[in-house]
């Protein structure tokens, strides 16, 4: 990954003067290379991951040597900040989906709030369906993204029901995009999986 400086992350300088610098994440990545441009982290940043390589340090092509930087040769862990910009921007490659165990909030006696749940979840909602108002920039991956990641973590506290908010993102997403149909399915499903793995009570409290 090429990026600006987090810490202690295992880096190598490029023959074009480019640096790479490599991270050991928790879930599945997709590369940005050879996806759409919407698809990418920031300008002149690609994410080689699932389906892509890297070249390692100290191999030698016809442009130059790759080198190893710094005292680091282990990669580190994805910094929380980054794992969320890579969620926000459609990188994450959903898992298969599991069994559901049943509703949290039942089985450990936390206090579910799903009127709460929605009422935080419908701005994000009305923020994807308006994104019909133009057929491009109006920032609509990145918002299903947000709602579906929030929406995610909601149902794996046990506040909202899985299947039922899955609906409403897809109904929300058809509305804006009605033409892309199984994208609008990968990047409902894909922020979903992510926000499952961090259930999310309302207010910071169960």
């Amino acid at each position: 990954m090429r990026l600006a400086r987090p810490a202690d992350p295992t880096r190598r300088r490029k023959p074009d003067s480019g640096h790479d610098l490599a991270f050991h994440p928790e879930i599945r990545l997709r590369c940005s290379t050879g996806s759409s441009p919407k698809v990418a982290l920031a300008w002149q940043v690609d994410i080689r991951a699932e389906g892509g390589y890297i070249i390692a340090p100290t191999t030698r092509t016809s442009q130059g040597r790759y080198e190893p930087q710094g005292p680091a040769r282990t990669p580190a862990v994805l910094p929380e900040w980054l794992h969320a910009e890579l969620v926000r921007t459609g990188h994450v490659i959903a898992p298969p989906p599991p069994r559901r165990p049943p509703n949290p909030a039942s089985r450990s006696g936390i206090r579910r709030r799903p009127a709460t749940a929605h009422r935080l979840l419908e701005p994000l909602l009305q923020a994807v369906a308006q994104c019909a108002s133009a057929p491009e920039g109006t920032g609509f991956t990145e918002k299903l993204n947000r709602a579906a990641y929030t929406a995610g973590g909601l149902a794996a506290a046990g506040h909202i029901d899985h299947d039922t908010v899955r609906q409403s993102l897809l109904h929300a997403a058809s509305q804006a995009r009605p033409w892309q149909g199984a994208r609008n399915e990968q990047i409902t499903d894909d922020g979903l999986a992510a926000g499952a793995a961090r259930p999310f009570h309302p207010e910071g409290r169960p």
